[in-house]
C-alpha cells in the first residue's frame, strides 16, 4: 500500500497531512488520558484505552504532531468516582497538558470535570455519554461519542419500528447516571410513538435481590412485547438469565453499556438481546477508515476488535490531536473557536460532524447478540 492511500484510509487524514517527519530531537507532546482499566468499567475502559493506544501509534508511524513524538499520560480511574476526581486534578495541573481524553460514564465524569473547567484544559471524553454535561461545559468538554438521550430514542424507534412491540417494561439501574438519562429518553420516545410502559422497576447493584426483581415483575408478564434495560454489565447477566428462566422471552433491548464481552461471550448464549452502540466493527463494514482501524487493531493486539468502546478511544485521541496541530505548538484556542473549524470525518466509529455545538452527529448502531456474536440489527441516525 502507497503512502497516499494509506494517508487516505486513516482517519482525520486532514492531521496526518499536517504531520512533518518525526524528529528525535524533539520533545515530546502529551495528552493526557484517563480510563478504567480495572473495576467494573472496565470492561469499557480497558477495551477505549487500548484504542487510545493504538491512535497514538498510528500518529507516531505517520510523523507525529508537527514533527514532535506523541506520548499518552495515562492514569487509571480504578473505576470510582473518588480517585478519578483526584487524578483529574493532577492531569489539570501539569503544564505540559492541553488535552485530556478518556473515560467511559458519566459518573466519572462528573467527577472530573472540575478541575478541567478550573485549570481551563479541553476534555474529549470518549464514552461518557452525558449531553446534560456537554450542555453544561460547552467551554470546556467535547463528546467523540453521542449522547444517552439520542441512543435512548434510537431503542425506541428501533423496539416500535422494527420489532414492532409497544408495550414495554422498564428495569433501570438506578446507580448509573447514563442509564437514568438514556431510560428517560427511551419513555418520551416511546410515548410519542404511541408506545406504552407497562411497568418500570429500578435497582442499585449493590443492593440487588434478584428474586425480590423478579416478583415485582411477575404481575405484568403476559403484557410485555418487549423489555428496555437500561444498565450496565455488572449484575445485568444474571438479571437475564433470571427473566428467560421465568418465561419473559421477548426482546431485550440495553444500551451501550451492553457492548463488553463479558455479556456476549457469557456460558450460556443469549437469544433476542439487542443494545445500542457506537460503532459496528465488522470486517465487512463499507467504511474504509473503520476497515483501516481493524487492521491496525489486529496487528497491534493480535485479535480484532469486537466493543465500539475501541474504536471510541481511538477517535477521541485522533480529535486530541488535531486540537494539538491547528495550536502549532501554541496554546489552544478556547473551544467555543475550534469548534467550528472541524469539517466532518470518518473515523473508525463512523460519521462525527459538529455543527456549531460540542455535541457530535453521529449514526446510532443497533446490535444483536447471537451465539456469542454481534451481528448488526439496524443503524439510525438520531
Amino acid at each position: 500500500m502507497t503512502k497516499i492511500i494509506f494517508i487516505k484510509m486513516i482517519f482525520f487524514s486532514s492531521i496526518l497531512l499536517s504531520y512533518h517527519c518525526l524528529s528525535n530531537d524533539k520533545p515530546p507532546v502529551y495528552i493526557g488520558a484517563l480510563y478504567s482499566i480495572n473495576g467494573p468499567l472496565s470492561t469499557l475502559g480497558l477495551p477505549a484505552y487500548k484504542g487510545a493506544q493504538l491512535a497514538i501509534s498510528d500518529i507516531n508511524a505517520q510523523g507525529g504532531i508537527l514533527g514532535h513524538p506523541v506520548k499518552l499520560k495515562i492514569f487509571n480511574t480504578h473505576s470510582t468516582a473518588n480517585v478519578t476526581g483526584q487524578l483529574s486534578q493532577k492531569l489539570s495541573k501539569m503544564n505540559d497538558i492541553q488535552v485530556i481524553t478518556g473515560l467511559v460514564d458519566d459518573n466519572l465524569l462528573k467527577a472530573a470535570i472540575p478541575s478541567i473547567v478550573k485549570h481551563n484544559k479541553i476534555f474529549i471524553t470518549a464514552g461518557s455519554t452525558s449531553g446534560k454535561l456537554a450542555k453544561q461545559y460547552p467551554r470546556n468538554l467535547i463528546l467523540a461519542c453521542y449522547t444517552d438521550s439520542m441512543q435512548g430514542k434510537a431503542a425506541a424507534r428501533f423496539t416500535v419500528q422494527t420489532l414492532h412491540a409497544k408495550k414495554i417494561l422498564i428495569i433501570e439501574n438506578t446507580e448509573m447516571q447514563y442509564a437514568i438519562n438514556a431510560s428517560e429518553a427511551f419513555i418520551k420516545e416511546l410515548q410519542l410513538l404511541k408506545g406504552q410502559v407497562i411497568s418500570k422497576v429500578s435497582f442499585s447493584p449493590d443492593t440487588l435481590d434478584i428474586d425480590k426483581l423478579i416478583a415485582q415483575l411477575l404481575p405484568v408478564r403476559k403484557n410485555v412485547e418487549a423489555i428496555y434495560f437500561a444498565s450496565g454489565v455488572p449484575k445485568s447477566l444474571n438479571i437475564i438469565h433470571h427473566l428467560r428462566q421465568k418465561g419473559f422471552d421477548e426482546p431485550i433491548i440495553g444500551a451501550d453499556g451492553f457492548d463488553s464481552d463479558t455479556l456476549v461471550n457469557n456460558a450460556e448464549s443469549l437469544s433476542d438481546v439487542f443494545f445500542t452502540t457506537h460503532a459496528f466493527l465488522s470486517p465487512d463494514s463499507t467504511s474504509t477508515p473503520t476497515q483501516t482501524f481493524i487492521k491496525h487493531y489486529q496487528n497491534k493486539y493480535n485479535t480484532r476488535p469486537k466493543s465500539a468502546f475501541t474504536a471510541l478511544g481511538y477517535d477521541a485521541t485522533m480529535l486530541a490531536a488535531e486540537f494539538l496541530v491547528r495550536s502549532k505548538g501554541d496554546r489552544l484556542p478556547p473551544l467555543l473557536q475550534l469548534l467550528p473549524t472541524l469539517r466532518p470525518h470518518t473515523g473508525a466509529s463512523g460519521d462525527i460532524s459538529f455543527h456549531g455545538s460540542n455535541i457530535p452527529n453521529k449514526n446510532v448502531y443497533i446490535i444483536q447478540i447471537n451465539k456469542h456474536q454481534r451481528e448488526l440489527a439496524s443503524v439510525l441516525t438520531i
